[in-house]
């Protein structure tokens, strides 16, 4: 499917609700999405199957996949989020899962884990499918590996920004503790540097992810770049 000049103005304006829908008729974006479970449910099953531990190996494509993706994105070649609606899809893919666990966790276990199962299926056909969807239409001048690699990139860059985000508040928190428990000077000092090294890595994430978001939102400079001209006044 080609993209006319209509659809890239609307997309550029912020609407890419034309794209963003669930279509398992989408062969790429169905396939995109998958190749996501597959790589990191199939080694370990695989390695259980056959006993060559070896496949572990497999685990290198995510990383190799995510960076390919991404210099896609800040080279412009390809449409990464295709809007804010995206990248709110992208945790929304997240989320559900994470709300049915901890809803789960209060429950009975056999209905917590249906529960979380469910959630799984519907955040990968509510959010999942139709980031894929909009990743394999606004790119399908892209061959099939450059739209998984952009799938990885999309899905994966959230929960790790998240990850470390955490992290950070955790090492503020430690060493919150540590000063209140400190029996010394120097571990006094110790949880002084742990919440000023967490504070100053929250300040750097920050702006790092500002900076990627910013960039990350790219179908102008894509469309431009593909030969769409757009009104420099909007």
């Amino acid at each position: 499917m080609s993209i006319n000049k209509d659809q890239a103005i609307a997309v550029v304006n912020g609407d890419a609700s034309e794209f963003l829908i669930s279509d398992f008729k989408n062969k790429n974006a169905v396939i995109s999405l998958v190749s996501i479970i597959v790589i990191f449910v199939g080694p370990p099953v695989l390695i259980k199957l056959t006993g060559i531990s070896a496949l572990l190996y497999l685990w290198w494509l995510i990383p190799i996949a995510v960076i390919y993706g991404i210099y896609l994105m800040f080279s412009n070649t390809a449409v990464f989020y295709a809007s804010k609606k995206d990248l709110i899809n992208i945790l929304g893919l997240f989320g559900l899962p994470f709300l049915a666990a901890l809803v789960g966790s209060f429950i009975n276990d056999t209905i917590g884990i249906s529960l979380f199962g469910l959630s799984i299926l519907g955040s990968l056909y509510l959010f999942g499918l139709k980031s894929a969807n909009a990743n394999a239409l606004l790119n399908s001048e892209l061959h099939i590996i450059q739209q998984i690699s952009l799938m990885f990139a999309k899905v994966l860059i959230v929960p790790l920004f998240v990850a470390a985000l955490l992290a950070q508040f955790e090492r503020i928190e430690s060493g919150t503790k540590q000063r209140k428990n400190a029996s010394s000077v120097e571990e006094l000092e110790q949880g002084r540097d742990k919440q000023i090294a967490g504070a100053i890595g929250i300040a750097v994430l920050t702006f790092i992810g500002g900076w990627f978001y910013k960039n990350s939102i790219n179908s102008r400079k894509v469309f431009e770049k593909r030969g769409f001209a757009f009104d420099t006044n909007k």
